[in-house]
């Protein structure tokens, strides 16, 4: 269990009761070995802790901290203290799990996706973009040319027809210019993967001197100062955009991530079931039902911690 797993409300209150005593713990050693028996009677009172002081680390670099002793000086102001701190962890955590639905930082882009589920656009030239979940992007066409901005997630392009203007996507990694052409491109940690479902995509790393032109077939990951070296297009590369996850010999690890990407909530793998390999179609809609299919072919099992939160186990 993480030290980001929640907590229960009454186990926060006391964690709260004691960050709001803290400064006089230390002159007092009864307290000081209270304190330290609480904390330890408990993983989740340590956890609790943890994440309180992680908040209190947010909210002391957005404003100049108050001081403790006022707020121990009366018990009104003790629990006013204790009201701000509670609602201060409850906006937080909203806002967490509001990220989980939705990517906030990108809550201004010209299209956004939330979690679990995807939109279909059609521009002015007749180019559809299929916006995977958890997908953000800007639409910057002039006289010049036409441009995607992907902010993040993944997207299938059908590039229209008809338009002389070049077809530029841009990310953070560097720019895709389109031949005329169906690709995919999504965003990865290290970079930026490109799939080419139909004609070529010319692509070009942000600190690059060159572009590389990646044919019909093939896929590629492009970091911002090279490309990697081609692979073949994996089978079924887009079938997500009909709800769909094909895998053929692939990591349990990459199955549980892509699967993931699809809920709100949490879904964990233990670690020594990452080398494990999937092959089949699964749901994309429905991760739960993908998830019981799974669990009939290949040595796991499913276990509800919450209702927002999944691990997958081995059952072996």
């Amino acid at each position: 269990m993480s030290q980001s797993d929640p907590v229960s409300r009454h186990v926060l209150d006391q964690a709260i009761d004691w960050q709001l005593r803290f400064g006089e713990i230390h002159d007092n050693p009864e307290d000081l070995s209270a304190w330290k028996a609480w904390l330890n009677a408990h993983p989740e009172h340590l956890r609790a802790w943890e994440q309180l002081n992680g908040i209190e680390r947010y909210l002391t670099a957005a404003k100049p901290p108050m001081a403790r002793q006022t707020l121990l000086k009366r018990p009104s102001t003790l629990q006013r203290g204790r009201t701000l701190l509670s609602l201060a962890v409850v906006v937080l955590l909203g806002l967490a799990v509001t990220d989980r639905y939705v990517p906030l930082r990108y809550a201004l882009a010209d299209a956004v996706t939330p979690t679990g589920e995807q939109r279909v656009l059609t521009l002015p030239d007749d180019t559809r973009l299929t916006l995977a979940g958890r997908s953000a992007l800007d639409i910057r066409f002039d006289a010049q040319q036409r441009r995607i901005v992907l902010r993040t997630g993944e997207i299938l392009i059908e590039t229209g027809h008809g338009d002389t203007r070049p077809f530029i996507v841009e990310t953070p990694a560097g720019h895709l210019r389109a031949l005329g052409t169906r690709f995919i491109v999504a965003e990865e940690p290290r970079g930026t993967r490109l799939t080419v479902l139909r004609s070529a995509v010319a692509a070009h790393p942000r600190h690059g001197l060159a572009e590389a032109v990646i044919p019909e077939g093939d896929a590629v990951l492009m970091t911002p100062d090279q490309l990697d070296e081609f692979t073949h297009a994996a089978p079924g590369a887009a079938a997500w955009a009909q709800g769909m996850l094909v895998v053929d010999n692939e990591r349990l690890d990459q199955v549980i991530a892509a699967l993931g990407r699809e809920r709100v909530g949490l879904l964990t793998l233990d670690p020594q079931l990452a080398d494990l390999r999937v092959t089949g179609s699964f749901p994309l809609h429905d991760t739960e039902r993908a998830l019981r299919a799974l669990s009939a072919n290949i040595p796991i099992r499913i276990e509800r911690h919450t209702p927002f939160w999944l691990a997958v186990k081995p059952d072996f």
